[in-house]
């Protein structure tokens, strides 16, 4: 303890306040304070630098972080600083010594060094060192402590229990007391306030009287929870001998009869050794547990899983690449890159007889085939297929599995799919990896680096299994309809192959292949009942269907087949040939125009071609102005990048007004200028605008009319460059559909232009720009 005996004028009237939430420190006594806000860092900073005195005391609320007079307690301990260390992380760790209590007011902020600090005033307690009643109360209260600590209800460290036990001065032991019992913050400060030493005693006296009755009351339960727990135990050797009876009299006993059916198991499972040794070890616990407890359940589903898994087991693959790539051909029309690739696979592992299997990602707008494409796959392969949504996953365990530390633990979605299909070797596929969640419970898409990462997924560790896993032999197949959503390495994992939309010959081969059959076999029709037109087949694609895939065509195929059916079965006459005008009928008001364009010219209005998850759309962009004081107005729904691209086709004409024949005191320093994509609901967004804003701009501005006819796509910057895009095989589609003569693209994208099919390009003219000006000339200057 540090001397009482200080005079009260070392201690500087202002001193740096160190608030503490949840404690109490009382005068010469020695404390560990972790501080971690940056006002309390800074008064300890400031108490080193100045003159080594902290006045400690402690906040009414813990939960507030602003201090004044009415948040802290205004009685509290002045102290030094004995050990100071600073942690990585910018927070301290503090030895601190209390040296005199004091009172503090007038709580304020310094600005200049970031730290509260207080008026202090020391103060004095009376000293009942001497008094009669204040030395009995001492040693009943030594006795007391001492009853406690023999019952063992309450640890006492010995170095506090000799400190008890020797001090001498009645409001240091109350203190010492209470600094190691008390859990009650109001019950210390009421002590710390108390200036005369024997009240001090007389209200730990109390407390400690209502903790041994406490404590007495706790025993009195205890022994009789024991007696009870006696009785349990006694019923427990009695139904142990009932057992031992009805094993005499040649009963089995079912707990014995499940451990050697499960001996049994494990001795004719082929398992790798290191599983064998854990399943053994886990059959031995089982022996030795009471039936009826919940562990035993816990541990018998665990040996149900492990004798579950196909260990060793995988189905044979089909190495007849002939075979394989007919099946691929039967199941999908078109789609060569990933059939291309399975072959390639085959024929590896012909050649080294075992390979790893790929990972493949297919990204595409939905209803292109990806995972029917998935179980073609497993066909051609001679695999089982395995299919596990990923979408809305938000829980970590559900990949990695729950630990066995309750009763409803299970393995995760991975170990659950392998020990469904009963093979190592199936094709898993990993549907919407794209929209997996993230939350509190963890990171789903963190797990899932394991699983896809060839070089660790040979030892997969699964909580709930405790054992590696090989998932190298599993063929994982991902499906995504946004590229932008799959975490960066997640997707580096993956060989990404984009499934882009079907062209119209495509949609009218796969409707005539597998839409109609299907649908005819669905209805309970035959080929000879009804005959689908090749017009009316575009028909329906082009006025009830806006979509990258087939799903909306075969709902109205079959919509068509079931209206037939009806009329088959109620014996009324039905059109063997399904015509344009048929098709109307059954499927009443087309919800599509021809055409998504309007033909006629206007000063301001261009053509632009965009891509959404549901594959290519033509796109108008209008401007106008009007009076105004140069404000730029922006409607349609527009996400930042087109905000952005807008912004900069206004700063690039201003730029170059003289250039653009504007003149060069061109100003709309008193215009505003709205430009407006039309279809307000849907939301736009994508850096592939930036020319078509900068032509409808340059259209309003010198008052030239551009042919709806001609399209265009391509970002710019400020200088004017023309910059690559995305989706163009989806965009010249919707150009082909809405009958667009021309399309202005950009330089960097003539090599993708080039690997698309020529009946997608058919009947489009296409200008590569790799500057604006290029466009300016020949729209402009003719």
């Amino acid at each position: 303890m540090a001397n009482e005996n200080n005079g009260t004028n070392v201690i500087p009237e202002i001193l740096p306040v160190l608030p503490l939430k949840d404690s109490v420190f009382f005068p010469y006594m020695i404390m560990t304070v972790n501080v971690l806000r940056g006002f309390s860092a800074s008064a300890v900073n400031r108490a080193i630098t100045g003159e080594g005195f902290l006045m400690v005391t402690a906040q009414k609320d813990a939960t507030l972080d602003e201090i004044s007079d009415r948040s802290l307690y205004l009685t509290g301990t002045v102290a030094t600083i004995v050990r100071m260390q600073k942690n990585y992380d910018g927070s301290m760790k503090l030895l601190i010594q209390g040296f005199k209590k004091a009172s503090l007011g007038g709580v304020v902020f310094d600005d200049e060094g970031g730290y509260y600090k207080a008026k202090v005033q020391p103060i004095e307690e009376i000293d009942d060192s001497q008094n009669m009643h204040a030395q009995a109360l001492m040693v009943e209260i030594q006795a007391q402590i001492k009853t406690i600590a023999e019952k063992g209800e309450i640890a006492l460290p010995p170095e506090a229990l000799g400190a008890i036990q020797s001090v001498k001065n009645p409001g240091r032991l109350a203190e010492i007391i209470l600094n190691h019992l008390s859990k009650s913050l109001d019950l210390s400060q009421r002590v710390l306030e108390e200036n005369s030493q024997l009240k001090k005693l007389q209200i730990v006296h109390e407390n400690l009287e209502k903790e041994i009755n406490l404590l007495e009351i706790q025993s009195d339960i205890r022994n009789k929870a024991k007696e009870r727990l006696g009785k349990a135990q006694k019923e427990y050797y009695l139904k142990e001998q009932m057992k031992q009876i009805q094993k005499e009299l040649g009963n089995d006993d079912p707990h014995l009869s499940e451990i050697q059916a499960y001996e049994k198991k494990l001795s004719e499972a082929n398992l790798p050794e290191n599983v064998k040794t854990e399943a053994t070890k886990q059959l031995d616990r089982l022996r030795t547990m009471n039936p009826a407890a919940s562990e035993t359940v816990v541990v018998k589903t665990w040996l149900d899983t492990i004798l579950e898994l196909p260990w060793n087991s995988e189905t044979p693959d089909n190495k007849d690449i002939s075979k394989a790539g007919q099946i691929l051909e039967d199941d999908h029309f078109g789609l060569q890159d990933v059939k291309e690739r399975i072959l390639e696979f085959l024929a590896v592992r012909q050649i080294r007889g075992s390979s790893k299997s790929p990972i493949l990602c297919f990204i595409g707008p939905p209803g292109v085939g990806k995972t029917s494409l998935g179980k073609s796959i497993a066909r051609a392969l001679g695999r089982k297929f395995y299919r596990l949504s990923l979408g809305g996953l938000h829980d970590e365990a559900e990949i990695r599995g729950h630990r066995r530390t309750y009763i409803g633990a299970m393995p995760g979605k991975i170990i659950e799919g392998i020990k469904t299909t009963g093979a190592m070797n199936p094709v898993f596929m990993l549907d919407e990896i794209d929209k997996v969640g993230k939350d509190f419970r963890g990171d789903p898409s963190s797990a899932l680096l394991e699983v896809l990462d060839p070089e660790q997924n040979f030892s997969f560790l699964d909580n709930y299994i405790g054992i590696p896993f090989d998932l190298s032999k599993v063929f994982f197949i991902a499906t995504a309809n946004w590229e932008e959503t799959i975490p960066a390495p997640l997707k580096d994992r993956m060989e990404v192959i984009r499934l882009s939309g079907y062209t119209d010959p495509e949609r009218l081969e796969i409707a005539k292949k597998y839409l109609i059959p299907r649908q005819l076999e669905n209805c309970g029709l035959d080929k000879k009942d009804i005959t689908f037109s090749k017009d009316a087949l575009l028909f329906i694609s082009r006025r009830y269907t806006r979509e990258s895939g087939v799903r909306n065509l075969e709902r109205n195929i079959g919509s068509i087949c079931r209206k037939v059916t009806t009329l088959k079965v109620q014996k009324k006459p039905f059109p063997k040939l399904i015509t344009p005008k048929v098709a109307e009928k059954y499927l009443k008001l087309p919800p599509f125009s021809d055409t998504e364009l309007d033909y006629d010219s206007r000063v301001g209005v261009v053509t632009g071609l965009a891509w959404t998850q549901f594959g290519g759309s033509t796109l108008k962009i209008e401007a106008n102005w009007m009076k105004g004081k140069g404000g730029l107005i922006l409607t349609g729904q527009l996400g930042d990048i087109m905000k952005e691209s807008a912004r900069i086709a206004l700063s690039f004409i201003q730029s170059n007004a003289e250039t653009f024949g504007l003149g060069s005191d061109f100003t709309i320093e008193n215009k505003d200028i709205h430009i407006h994509f039309p279809a307000g609901a849907i939301p736009k967004d994508g850096p592939s605008a930036g020319i078509t804003i900068t032509t409808a701009l340059l259209s309003l501005f010198l008052k030239k009319e551009i042919d709806p006819l001609i399209a265009m796509t391509g970002e710019i910057s400020l200088t004017g460059e023309v910059l690559p895009i995305g989706g163009l095989k989806e965009k010249l589609l919707a150009a082909g559909r809405n009958k667009v003569r021309e399309v202005f693209m950009p330089e960097k994208n003539r090599a993708l232009y080039e690997s698309i099919p020529e009946e997608i390009k058919e009947g489009i003219k296409v200008h590569f720009v790799s500057e604006y000006t290029e466009i300016f000339k020949r729209l402009f200057r003719k």
